[in-house]
């Protein structure tokens, strides 16, 4: 069966293709969360403010399908060693 790499951000994972398929329809219902830091100023204390609002194209991932031969030669080469 073939297999998805699917990217996002810094981290890429590798799924069958009907997760990818599910990942895929849970991020279309998404929205982002993001907690701001504010520095102290004029007398007021630190605080973060949050907030939550709709996904745009730089808070995108992509998929890239891959054949069960690329899957299985990147499987055997197993994890990078680190330097």
């Amino acid at each position: 069966m073939s297999k998805v790499i699917v990217n996002m951000g810094y981290r890429s994972i590798v799924v069958d293709v009907e997760a990818a398929i599910e990942i895929a329809r849970l991020m279309a219902g998404a929205e982002v969360y993001k907690s701001k830091y504010r520095s102290a100023q004029d007398g007021r204390s630190s605080y973060n403010t949050h907030h939550i609002y709709p996904m745009e194209q730089d808070y995108a991932f992509t998929m890239q399908m891959v054949t069960n031969e690329a899957y299985n030669l990147y499987k055997l080469a197993g994890k990078p060693e680190e330097r």
